[in-house]
C-alpha cells in the first residue's frame, strides 16, 4: 500500500479529482487505527538501573503489551514475564513492603512504566509495545490486507475538511468503522497471551 494508491483511490471515491495532497488525512488515519488496535507492534529493550524505579515508554509506544526482565550480569539468567498492576496497586506496594530486589510488577502511568521492587541491581527488560503509526508517510507500515480501511477512513475525512453534507461523509464513516471492527477481530484471533504472541 503507498500514498499514491490511496490517493488514486480518495479521488474516484469522492469525485474530488483535483485533490493533491491527503499527508493530513492519511496520517490522521493511520494513527487512529494503531492507536485503537494493535496493528503495529515492536519491542524494545532498557536497562533497569540499580535504584531507579521508572523509564519512559519507547518511541511512538501507545500502549504496553507485555514486559520480561533478566539479569544482566548473569547471561544465563532465565528470562521471567513481570506482572502489570494497576499503579494504585504499585503506590500502595511502595508504601507497605520491602522497596528493592528483583522486579516482578510493573505500572503505567502517564506513558511511564514504574517497576517493583525498584531494581537493586541492573537488570535487562524487554518492553513488548502496541505502536503507532510513525509521521513518514512514504513508507506506509500497515499491509495491503488494511488498504480498503485506510481508503475508506481517508474518503472520510477528505469530505469531512470540506464540510461536505454528513450523508456522503457519513457512509464513508461507516464503511471505515466496519472494516476497522473486521480487522481488529483478525488481529485479536491471533493472538496468544505469550511474548511469541505477539509476533
Amino acid at each position: 500500500m503507498t500514498k499514491s494508491e490511496i490517493l488514486a483511490a480518495t479521488k474516484i471515491r469522492t469525485g474530488r479529482t483535483d485533490l493533491t495532497d491527503i499527508d493530513t488525512e492519511l496520517y490522521a488515519v493511520l494513527v487512529d487505527m494503531t492507536a485503537r488496535h494493535a496493528f503495529l507492534k515492536d519491542s524494545a529493550t532498557q536497562a533497569l538501573a540499580d535504584g531507579t524505579p521508572n523509564y519512559a515508554f519507547p518511541t511512538n509506544a501507545n500502549r504496553i503489551l507485555f514486559v520480561t526482565e533478566s539479569l544482566t550480569s548473569n547471561a544465563s539468567d532465565d528470562t521471567e514475564p513481570v506482572r502489570e498492576i494497576s499503579f494504585n496497586d504499585y503506590l500502595y506496594l511502595k508504601q507497605s513492603a520491602s522497596d528493592e530486589g528483583e522486579p516482578e510488577y510493573y505500572a503505567v502511568f502517564n506513558k511511564y512504566l514504574y517497576f517493583y521492587p525498584t531494581p537493586n541491581t541492573t537488570y535487562t527488560a524487554t518492553i513488548y509495545y502496541q505502536k503507532l503509526h510513525p509521521s513518514d508517510l512514504d513508507s506506509i507500515l500497515l499491509g495491503d490486507e488494511y488498504k480498503e480501511c485506510v481508503i475508506e477512513g481517508v474518503c472520510f475525512k477528505v469530505m469531512e475538511g470540506l464540510g461536505i453534507g454528513a450523508e456522503d461523509g457519513a457512509i464513508h464513516y461507516q464503511n471505515y468503522e466496519t472494516a476497522l471492527s473486521v480487522l481488529a477481530n483478525k488481529v485479536k484471533d491471533k493472538e496468544v497471551n505469550t511474548v511469541d504472541g505477539y509476533y
